[in-house]
């Protein structure tokens, strides 16, 4: 993960596959989430069992090897119809690159996956996105704050956070208050269906976010025939 500067969620509705092949390359990773209905968070939706069917189906026609594929297999909140079952058991047959939750879950599932989790605060040098990144348990995290409200304090860390962004204007705080990489929410649909990333603004954000890395290591200069951020 070290190696991926921008991480797109995609909502698993029909088509979401070739919304992913439809992505810029500067585009390390995807994120399979359940789709969003009125939640604008990560972490805050459940999974049906029409949205695992979808997952299933389009699955094989992206994972292709061209990026890491993950799946947010967050439980439910208390009292809500959605089933985590349903997901994780497709997980564990799809073997995704990638696993997120919102808490990990012990021992499950580091034999084959990255343990990624979903986090939200304000960003401080003991708050929520330091907790998180302290925990054995977790390989990376995903962020959710408000960037730009207050001056930040990025908590020290060799585990990759991704700034989880919903556009180009919040990409650029994020990356003025600090963060190194992107997770941008793509989500929703329009009025005529499919929902076409914005592949535009998702190259300026990598721009930005190697602009940034080459100010921080004016030193230094990624190789090789990738372009993104080793830290």
């Amino acid at each position: 993960m070290k190696a991926v500067r921008l991480l797109v969620t995609v909502e698993a509705r029909r088509g979401w596959g070739a919304i992913v092949r439809g992505l810029p390359a500067q585009c390390g990773a995807v994120l399979v989430v359940p789709p969003a209905g009125s939640s604008r968070t990560l972490g805050g939706s459940e999974w049906s069992e029409s949205a695992v069917a979808v997952l299933r189906q389009e699955w094989r026609g992206v994972d292709d090897g061209r990026r890491l594929m993950g799946v947010d297999v967050s439980a439910p909140a208390e009292g809500s119809d959605g089933d985590s079952a349903l997901v994780r058991a497709a997980a564990a047959e799809l073997l995704p690159d990638i696993i997120v939750e919102t808490r990990p879950t012990p021992g499950w599932p580091h034999e084959w996956a990255l343990h990624g989790v979903v986090s939200s605060g304000a960003m401080s040098s003991d708050g929520p996105l330091a907790q998180a990144l302290a925990d054995d348990a977790v390989s990376l995290c995903l962020f959710q704050a408000r960037f730009g409200d207050a001056a930040p304090v990025v908590p020290e860390s060799s585990k990759p956070w991704f700034a989880v962004v919903g556009g180009l204007d919040e990409a650029r705080l994020a990356v003025a208050a600090g963060a190194t990489k992107l997770a941008w929410r793509c989500a929703g649909r329009t009025l005529f269906g499919r929902l076409k990333p914005p592949v535009g603004d998702m190259v300026k954000a990598s721009d930005l976010l190697a602009e940034a890395w080459r100010k921080a290591h004016p030193d230094r200069r990624p190789t090789g025939r990738f372009t993104f951020s080793p830290d």
